[in-house]
């Protein structure tokens, strides 16, 4: 009975069913003819862009390009004419070995040859998988890709193998290549993307030489310079510049700005150059296709030419299989030149800063690109009461993606939501500091901080709020968890309250119980005229739960600047000097202990000022190893985490002025970069001065105060637990004897001292 009453139920759902994959079959053939191939005008491609991606066409336009890529391929015609004939020395089963994968081969048309290897030896008659057919023949999966107006400007080429590095730098010494841009990591989800086709010093690779010279690293790239050697004619030596994105994923993209950037330093090192530029991803594919089309469609944007993606998409797949791979490297394309026409060229030398920050004050167009067509644009868009502050701050604002919800999950859940100032203020899952000691049943892994990007280092900071009243345990777990050593506070609430509760102890030499983390202040000490040092101890309770933590005890300098050079509820400093000096001296603390964790950076609620301090760290960095400036991306990156850093345009301008103000410094000489690439800043109202950087000295003569560890702390000093009566007697007692020895010594028997000392010039 059951059977025969369900039958006809079941025969409508699947009627339903069918009928509604038919109306959607149909939608989407509508939709897809629908398709616009025609380009876009510079003027009208960013809300073209915008109504493309609210009306969800991007993923159609993709779907199309998939299928006119496939009906190509199984176009009688085409086949005919040869176009996208594979390659016969890639189908070769000497030569499948060399091959990621069979579905990116080099077409017939445009395989990159290579000649005979050299001080190649003779086959084995007797292996036919060595001999083939016609003897151990050279070859190499990489295919030939016009540029704009630039003849074969691209190689499109696989990553190197184990079996292949020797190929690939057979390659680049055959056809003269001066440049390699690397858009894989060697790793990525445990899986082995391309192998390392270099040797930290030198490697041989048949009787060519690779020795590597120099190696640049940053946050978001590295660039290594590379000297090719044939034989031993060293007079034949050639020099090769690599780009390698650490940042670009299969499935995740880096910054449009960072593209952007590493874009522009290729053709500046290519400039005057006649040679291919080599790229390439683990398969040659998806992430090397991407890069030449954004070179391909920014060269048109520069030259005033309308934008086609579409078109120049299906004419990379035409040249090699593969090439744009899935729907977010296509959409990135969209958001990289949307990027490009919506802001100027950021990047600027040190000497033209003063006057671009005085145009910018006056006049928005300064603030635009230099391409005429998108300067008039800006015009026509832009409000005359708008400086070229507000107006890039605005752009800026633009193309910041926001944060959903469901990014900032654990920020939500029921059981943190108190532990927030702001609950719209939350840290993204993909970079929260998670909490790794749990000293109770009731503790969560949830602090309200976020990583932020520095120069030089991925996570080189830690921004969070100040600690409510329920989360100073909190916030010294993190201190400890993360092997924090400088932390910088950014507002002056030295006199506890109810809002903004003081949360580190207050007596010297006292030892002082936050949940499983015990602190001892050592010693408090100013620096100049604007920073207040305190020189913490801290460790763990031994037993207490964690994931792999050290127990040994660690020195963490507290930073606090002055409330007088800051006051509370002012928009910017009444001095940019005593912020200067904050920078400066936090760097050359966390030198000073040997430490490369992140430097925890505090404000009221974890948003205002920590902005500006963050992007002053990282324009410093920048101009000390690049003698560049850069404010709009070191912005962009400040706010990729946390939105509401540098909240409006005022801290925006803040960031400019700061740092006219660090050039006026070293224009003066009071701010010096030194030999060893460290920056050095004269203290205000003292002959003393802040280096940035340890290594290397300091001009002869110049005395600065210097922190340095009397003795490293041990788990002795935490021996007692605080919560029981006889343990804080027992405290009492032994801080009484040790201030009867430091008081029969003349000095303290744990802690930090300050000493003058004169440095040396370098």
């Amino acid at each position: 009975i059951t059977f025969v009453l369900s039958t006809p139920s079941m025969f409508v759902w699947r009627l339903c069913s069918l009928i509604h994959k038919r109306k959607l079959l149909v939608e989407e053939e509508r939709r897809l003819n629908r398709v616009s191939q025609d380009p876009i005008a510079i003027e009208q491609f960013v809300n073209e862009f915008r109504r493309r991606c609210k009306a969800k066409e991007l993923q159609y336009e993709f779907k199309a390009i998939e299928l006119i890529s496939v009906g190509d391929k199984q176009s009688t015609k085409i086949r005919s004419e040869g176009k996208h004939k594979i390659a016969l020395a890639a189908k070769r089963a000497c030569n499948r070995a060399k091959n990621l994968t069979e579905r990116v081969l080099p077409y017939e048309r445009n395989i990159v040859h290579l000649d005979q290897y050299l001080d190649q030896p003779a086959a084995d008659p007797g292996n036919d998988a060595a001999a083939c057919s016609h003897g151990n023949e050279p070859y190499i999966n990489a295919s030939w890709i016009d540029g704009y107006k630039h003849p074969k400007k691209f190689i499109a080429a696989q990553g190197p193998l184990s079996a292949t590095k020797a190929d690939f730098w057979q390659m680049v010494w055959q056809y003269q290549v001066q440049c390699i841009v690397m858009t894989t990591n060697l790793f990525e989800h445990a899986r082995q993307q391309c192998d390392k086709y270099w040797h930290n010093v030198h490697a041989r690779f048949n009787s060519l030489d690779v020795w590597l010279d120099e190696l640049y690293s940053t946050a978001e790239y590295e660039m290594r310079l590379f000297r090719l050697q044939m034989g031993e004619d060293s007079s034949q030596a050639r020099i090769i510049r690599q780009f390698q994105f650490k940042n670009w994923s299969h499935f995740d993209t880096p910054l449009p700005t960072t593209v952007v950037e590493i874009r522009r330093k290729v053709n500046d090192w290519m400039r005057g150059k006649d040679a291919p530029i080599v790229v390439h991803c683990s398969d040659g594919a998806g992430r090397t296709g991407t890069y030449i089309c954004i070179d391909i469609e920014i060269s048109k944007v520069e030259n005033g030419k309308p934008v086609d993606i579409l078109q120049q998409t299906l004419a990379l797949r035409k040249a090699r299989s593969g090439l744009v791979g899935n729907m977010h490297q296509y959409r990135f394309i969209y958001e990289t030149i949307c990027s490009f026409i919506t802001c100027r060229p950021t990047t600027i030398k040190a000497f033209e800063f003063a006057q671009l920050v005085e145009r910018m004050s006056s006049d928005a167009a300064a603030a635009s690109s230099t391409n005429a067509a998108i300067i008039s644009a800006k015009k026509k868009a832009a409000k005359f009461t708008q400086n070229g502050f507000q107006l890039e701050f605005a752009n800026l604002t633009a193309i910041v993606k926001s944060l959903s919800v469901g990014e900032c999950a654990g920020g939500h859940r029921a059981e943190n939501r108190w532990k927030s100032r702001d609950v719209m203020v939350q840290p993204p899952e993909r970079a929260r500091p998670y909490l790794l000691t749990h000293d109770c049943a009731s503790s969560t892994d949830f602090i309200n901080a976020v990583y932020i990007d520095g120069h030089t280092r991925s996570n080189q900071y830690i921004v969070t709020q100040w600690p409510l009243r329920n989360t100073i345990c909190d916030f010294w777990k993190l201190v400890n968890d993360h092997h924090v050593a400088v932390v910088v506070l950014l507002v002056d609430y030295s006199n506890s309250s109810r809002s903004y509760p003081r949360f580190w102890p207050n007596a010297r030499n006292e030892e002082t119980g936050y949940g499983s983390v015990y602190v001892i202040l050592q010693d408090q000490f100013s620096v100049g005229t604007s920073i207040r040092v305190r020189m913490h101890t801290v460790a763990k309770q031994a037993g207490s739960c964690s994931t792999g933590l050290s127990q040994r005890a660690r020195h963490v300098a507290f930073l606090c600047l002055d409330g007088a050079s800051w006051p509370a509820g002012a928009r910017a400093p009444a001095s940019g000097h005593g912020l200067l000096e904050l920078v400066c001296l936090a760097e050359e603390t966390n030198q000073a202990m040997e430490c490369t964790s992140p430097i925890l950076v505090v404000s009221s609620n974890g948003v205002s000022r920590c902005g500006p301090f963050c992007v002053l760290h990282m324009t410093m960095d920048k101009l000390r190893f690049e003698g560049e400036i850069d404010i709009f991306r070191a912005v962009e990156k400040v706010k990729r985490n946390r939105p509401q850093l540098v909240e409006n345009s005022t801290e925006y301008e803040l960031c400019f002025n700061l740092t006219r103000q660090a050039l006026g410094y070293f224009y003066s000489g009071r701010l010096q970069i030194l030999p060893d690439q460290s920056l050095w800043l004269q203290l205000e109202g003292e002959s003393g001065g802040v280096q940035l950087g340890l290594e290397g000295g300091l001009p002869s003569q110049v005395v600065r105060p210097r922190v340095r560890a009397a003795r490293p702390a041990t788990l002795d000093d935490f021996r007692f637990p605080v919560t029981s009566r006889r343990n804080r007697r027992r405290r009492r007692r032994r801080a009484a004897d040790l201030e009867g020895t430091a008081a029969a010594s003349g000095e303290a028997a744990a802690g930090v001292e300050i000493e003058t000392e004169t440095a040396a010039m370098v």
